[in-house]
């Protein structure tokens, strides 16, 4: 995920190395079982991650206990 900051003049267009493409995976339990869960699906053939950018969204309705939390993996 990139983010452009842009002062005076227009903003500039994202250049390739700046795309990358996710898979979401969304769950209503604690992250521990989340991550467990991707690397299972990581060790499936056909299945490429990049490791270039996964991250974690926490939006409205987290809770440490279960909440929402939707995960990005980066892939090819």
């Amino acid at each position: 995920m990139a983010a452009i900051r842009a002062v005076g003049g227009a903003i500039p267009r994202p250049t390739s190395d700046w795309m990358a493409s996710y898979l979401l995976f969304s769950w209503k339990s604690p992250s521990s079982t989340q991550w467990a869960e991707i690397w299972q699906w990581s060790q499936q053939a056909g299945n490429e991650r990049t490791f270039t950018g996964d991250f974690e969204h926490y939006g409205p309705h987290v809770d440490p206990k279960d909440g929402q939390v939707e995960i990005y993996i980066a892939i090819s």
